[in-house]
């Protein structure tokens, strides 16, 4: 099961959806596109959210340290994670680009390996190798599934490191579950 992403400019209009987010919004009609722009039935999720999309879409600081969630109730018995994390500013649109990330609560499932290379500049063979290590492979199984040497898989994890800003593998996992990077504080 894919996890719903929308692509939004800073002023709440929606540039694009995959698939999952598709279904999502024709099967609900608390959080649909009206008129291009975003529209959440819940008024303060709607605020928090909007909110949180101009910051992000602004830009300021490195992507891995301005995720913003917001929590979201579709239907009595579906809440979300609503996540919100500034993309690359390649395209300037109305002054930046977020992606809003919807995450069932109870449902945790890695982060796409293409939301993890644009989020943390990763390599295809690193955020796979998290990817992996998120679906709970130990390091050498997940060298094994990808087709390295465990030596090449550690490289990988290294730079993974140094790119997220983690220290530890087990914060690798989480940042890929929930895509909330580590406190640096």
């Amino acid at each position: 099961m894919a996890m719903p992403i929308l692509i939004l400019d800073a002023e709440g209009h929606c540039i694009d959806t995959n698939a999952a987010a598709d279904r999502l919004l024709a099967a609900t009609r608390l959080i649909r596109i009206s008129g291009g722009v975003l529209v959440i039935a819940d008024q303060d999720a709607r605020r928090q959210v909007a909110d949180a999309v101009k910051v992000a879409a602004a830009g300021a600081g490195p992507p891995s340290r301005r995720a913003t969630v917001v929590a979201l109730t579709l239907e009595e018995s579906r809440r979300y994670a609503a996540e919100v994390t500034p993309l690359s500013r390649e395209s300037e649109r109305n002054g930046g680009l977020a992606a809003l990330l919807l995450q069932e609560i109870g449902k945790l499932q890695p982060l796409p390996d293409e939301i993890l290379v644009k989020l943390y500049g990763l390599t295809r063979a690193e955020a796979r190798l998290v990817t992996l290590l998120a679906q709970d492979l130990s390091l050498e199984d997940a060298a094994a599934a990808l087709g390295v040497a465990r030596t090449t898989a550690k490289t990988h994890l290294q730079h993974v490191f140094e790119k997220t800003g983690t220290k530890r593998q087990q914060q690798v996992i989480r940042l890929a579950l929930t895509a909330i990077a580590p406190s640096t504080a």
